[in-house]
C-alpha cells in the first residue's frame, strides 16, 4: 500500500514536468523543420530569381522545382511534430496581413494540428518576439501557425 502511494505521488509530481518536456521537444524540433524548410526556398529563391508556385498541400509531394533541395521523403510528406502538415504558400493573405512567402502547418484529412492559439502563443513566446501578430511566428488562416520567410 505505501509503495502504490508513492508511485502515485510520484506521478502527480512527474506528469506535469514530462508533459512540459515533451512539448518543448516538439516545438523545438517543429521550429528546425521551419528553419530547414526556410533555407531550402531562400536558396530557391536565390537560384531561381523568385519563389516556387504555391503548393497544393493535398498532394503531398515536395512542391514543384525543390526537388534539388529538399530530399523528396522530408517535410511535405510526412506530419508535422504537432500535428497536421506542411504546406508552402507565396502572396497570400494570413490573418489580414498580406505575406510573399510562409511555410504553414494546416489539418489535412486524418492529421490534425495538435496546437489552439494558446500553444502558438507559447511557442512565439518561447522561440520568436512573444507576440503572435508580429515576428516570424504568427496565426495563419484558421489560427494555424505559420513561420514568415518573406513579408
Amino acid at each position: 500500500m505505501v509503495v502504490v502511494a508513492i508511485i502515485g505521488i510520484l506521478n502527480v509530481i512527474l506528469a506535469p514536468n514530462i508533459r512540459k518536456v515533451q512539448l518543448r521537444t516538439r516545438y523545438t524540433t517543429l521550429i528546425n523543420d521551419f528553419r530547414v524548410f526556410e533555407e531550402a526556398f531562400q536558396r530557391y529563391a536565390i537560384e531561381n530569381n523568385g519563389w516556387p508556385a504555391n503548393y497544393n498541400v493535398k498532394k503531398r509531394r515536395t512542391p514543384k522545382g525543390m526537388e534539388d533541395y529538399l530530399p523528396p521523403s522530408w517535410g511535405f510528406q510526412t506530419r508535422s511534430p504537432v500535428g497536421g502538415v506542411y504546406s508552402f504558400e507565396v502572396d497570400k493573405k494570413q490573418k489580414g496581413t498580406k505575406t510573399t512567402a510562409v511555410i504553414r502547418v494546416r489539418d489535412l484529412n486524418q492529421n490534425k494540428l495538435n496546437l489552439d492559439k494558446k500553444d502558438i502563443a507559447v511557442l512565439d513566446e518561447m522561440f520568436d518576439d512573444g507576440n503572435i501578430k508580429t515576428g516570424r511566428i504568427r496565426l495563419g488562416k484558421g489560427n494555424d501557425p505559420i513561420w514568415i520567410i518573406e513579408e
